[in-house]
């Protein structure tokens, strides 16, 4: 005969139970997802650094071999711009020996430009960094939102302009705007570069 009294042994999860697992599931894939943002976010900058280094040396390299451009050799070398806010860098070759970029001119060619006075279009490479990177101070003061750093023939010296109080470095910083932690990178004028995470 069946005891119909006896409780059964085998019992399932409650509606609560499982709203509770839940929960707790979905707090800690959330707490591990927002960590990995962060840190794939954290990487992009130390790409975007690394990207200006390698922007700097493309330009010394540039000059050191007397890369052509649009057809001559700059007799100005090849330099580097920085603008603050933006999210891009620029290689340039010096056409004109004025150790600034000139995104426009009238000159014919990059090698007639200094005897004509005239500046020639010396753009030779547009950089984009990561997405939500920006360049966001140059030297450490928010006065100076331009930066040229040109590396001159035969040697690839740099020359830095506008360069403050005679130092013999620079600094560019590069943020991360959604997190808003920095990397800055130093150029002296022997053209060496170092970075430092504050």
């Amino acid at each position: 005969m069946l005891n119909l009294n006896k409780k059964s042994s085998q019992r399932g999860f409650t509606m609560i139970e499982l709203i509770v697992s839940m929960s707790v599931i979905t707090i800690l894939s959330s707490i591990v997802f927002y960590r990995s943002r962060s840190g794939e976010r954290n990487f992009a900058l130390r790409r975007s650094a690394q990207v200006v280094l390698q922007s700097v040396n493309q330009a010394a390299n540039n000059t050191l071999s007397g890369k052509r451009h649009d057809g001559t050799v700059s007799q100005g070398g090849y330099g580097i711009h920085f603008e603050t806010g933006d999210n891009f860098i620029t290689v340039f070759a010096d056409c004109n020996q004025n150790n600034t970029f000139d995104d426009s001119g009238t000159a014919p060619s990059c090698v007639e430009s200094p005897d004509l006075g005239v500046a020639f279009p010396e753009l030779y490479r547009t950089i984009q960094l990561e997405p939500f990177m920006r360049i966001s101070a140059l030297e450490g003061d928010s006065s100076i939102n331009q930066l040229d750093i040109t590396f001159l023939p035969p040697n690839a010296l740099a020359v830095i302009r506008p360069l403050l109080l005679s130092e013999d470095e620079v600094m560019i910083e590069v943020e991360n705007t959604q997190e808003g932690n920095v990397i800055q990178i130093y150029v002296n004028k022997a053209g060496a570069t170092r970075m430092v995470i504050p």
